[in-house]
């Protein structure tokens, strides 16, 4: 088992962006966040981008830094990757770990828990070239996957020899998850996601869902939510992210929220 021995200039960079922001925000460093320290952060994803052009765009156009998970080999993989960097987001590999039902849905670059570790090793080597700039990977499905212990470790050896630059944001789509102890152990950073947007996708549900994760951030300094490219969702989102740039409240990118749960300090 490798354990990451430094952190890559790629990670330093993003700490030293990371660390621009904090001082912006007049936030403390640290692994929590005093609520009378500043704005309460909140990070959301939009996942399952890369098959429709359109509704990657609508994702990428939502105002402030929300994150855009692209899932590999897909027609629009690369050229959606290329313009979310460009727009200065953050690009996420949203890669499809086997389930525990509905395994035909995985989709291409699937990595299912029977791969050995060079199996593993090539799949997602080719998956990150199809997205391009990602700073992180989160789970597409992986009920099943993310809690199998030696699964995990031959996905988190694989991450830490092709980019230990990245880190992990667990989805969450188990209880069971060994996502967290698992990446530790390999010196990958990683974050588990707080709330679903769209399990339904009434906008009156959605709209719960955002004010359910303002009360996680406000309790705890900092959430997670996740998305999807419904019309609803990018509707409700379009229509309340704007109020984020005030208020107690702030939408911030994942680093953000990765380098406050870290406890990261200088580089």
């Amino acid at each position: 088992m490798f354990h990451a021995a430094g952190e890559p200039q790629t990670r330093r960079v993003r700490i030293l962006l990371c660390a621009v922001l904090l001082a912006a925000l007049a936030l403390p460093v640290g692994s929590a966040i005093a609520k009378s320290a500043g704005p309460a952060l909140v990070a959301i994803i939009i996942d399952d981008l890369g098959n429709n052009l359109d509704r990657g765009v609508e994702a990428l156009n939502l105002p402030g830094p929300v994150a855009c998970a692209i899932l590999p080999d897909l027609h629009y993989s690369t050229p959606l990757a290329k313009r979310v960097h460009q727009a200065g987001k953050e690009v996420l590999l949203h890669l499809p770990l086997e389930p525990t039902v509905r395994k035909d849905l995985l989709g291409p670059g699937s990595l299912v828990d029977k791969m050995d570790l060079n199996s593993v090793e090539s799949s997602l080597q080719q998956s990150l070239k199809t997205v391009p700039f990602a700073v992180a990977i989160n789970n597409h499905m992986g009920s099943q996957y993310t809690q199998d212990d030696a699964a995990m470790d031959r996905l988190m050896d694989s991450i830490h020899i092709l980019r230990p630059d990245l880190f992990f944001v667990d989805s969450l789509t188990t209880p069971h998850s060994v996502v967290r102890q698992t990446a530790a152990e390999y010196g990958i950073p990683s974050l588990s996601r707080d709330v679903f947007l769209d399990n339904d996708r009434s906008p009156d549900a959605i709209n719960k869902r955002l004010d359910q994760l303002f009360h996680i951030a406000r309790l705890h300094g900092t959430a997670i939510a996740i998305g999807h490219p419904y019309p609803e969702t990018l509707k409700v989102l379009r229509e309340r992210l704007k109020s984020l740039y005030k208020g107690d409240v702030r939408l911030v990118p994942l680093s953000l929220i990765l380098a406050l749960k870290t406890n990261v300090s200088e580089p």
